[in-house]
């Protein structure tokens, strides 16, 4: 982590000026391009400002233990106090999503002509490293121009002493971003914006596609056809499948897992017969169903209660 505390720190007390960048699609493509914004002086100053402040902030956090590090998994749930790393390779979609923003310079000048319709879904600023070819970028998730566009609003700014409306592309900024392009690595703050920014969902969906056969294979489930609408269907579902794929026990046994249910009274139905029981999948319990297939239910001897396990670490008994 060193590298990445060192590295935010030497950029944020580099006066050189950042690329401003905007793109609608990632990685950008011939017909979504990458765009360099040019900003007022005035402006720019300020927003650049605004990326030194958070650099610094995220400095302090993970300094002073305000902030903790965790490698990044995408079926979790975004916390407040955690950033997530994620160690880039170089042949990874995610690192081809990224590479262009890190040379700015390839980046054509917005055209209102051109771009002004665009969606465009992230902004980032490109920060110079002193004697280093891979710079810090910081990403922040953009929804601005489809609300600009509502035929339901108009928005009014004043130049001098007269308000006219306000119709064209509009980027938001202030000293908080989503996630940030560090040393080689990506850091995440907020997970939902970096799903959205850099189509996490649609790689998501490819795998949830590839995977449920797997799941069908591995465990006898009542209902499949209804586990893989509502797999499709819910984004916070095809995240925990892949959660879920991997900690299901590799040699699967049916017949002990029914025996648990009866157990220990886990709110699954079982149906088929004793010997090759089957597991009945229903929509408002499916996050029993879940946590069953990835054996995440512990009983305590101490209470005689059913809890769900938040961690599967293995604690050895001192000898």
């Amino acid at each position: 982590m060193s590298d990445i505390l060192k590295t935010l720190a030497s950029t944020a007390g580099n006066p050189s000026p950042p690329t401003f960048l905007a793109s609608d699609s990632s990685p950008p493509d011939a017909d979504n391009p990458l765009v360099r914004l040019t900003l007022a002086p005035e402006p720019a100053e300020s927003i650049a400002g605004y990326g030194r402040a958070f650099m610094l902030k995220l400095v302090r956090g993970l300094t002073d233990g305000a902030l903790a590090e965790k490698p990044y998994d995408a079926s979790s749930v975004n916390r407040d106090h955690e950033v997530e790393i994620i160690d880039l390779d170089p042949e990874d979609d995610l690192f081809a999503g990224i590479e262009p923003f890190s040379r700015p310079t390839d980046a054509r000048a917005y055209s209102k002509a051109k771009d002004g319709l665009r969606n465009f879904n992230l902004a980032a600023m490109t920060f110079p490293r002193v004697g280093k070819s891979q710079p810090v970028i910081l990403f922040k998730k953009q929804s601005q121009p489809l609300e600009v566009r509502s035929t339901r609003k108009i928005r009014l700014y004043s130049s001098k002493n007269e308000f006219d409306q306000l119709a064209g592309a509009t980027f938001a900024f202030d000293d908080h971003f989503d996630s940030a392009y560090v040393a080689g690595r990506l850091v995440v703050l907020q997970k939902e914006n970096f799903h959205t920014m850099f189509g996490f969902y649609e790689g998501l969906k490819a795998f949830v596609s590839a995977a449920l056969p797997t799941l069908q294979k591995m465990v006898p489930i009542e209902n499949f056809a209804d586990l893989e609408a509502v797999c499709l269907a819910d984004k916070s579902l095809m995240k925990r499948l892949r959660r879920t794929m991997a900690s299901i026990p590799p040699n699967f046994d049916p017949v002990r897992f029914a025996a648990m249910i009866r157990r220990d009274g886990i709110p699954v139905k079982i149906a088929g017969t004793e010997t090759k029981p089957t597991f009945v999948f229903e929509k408002a319990a499916r996050h029993d169903f879940f946590n069953l297939l990835e054996d995440g239910f512990l009983n305590s001897s101490a209470t005689d209660r059913l809890y769900e396990a938040n961690s599967k670490r293995v604690r050895v008994p001192k000898t």
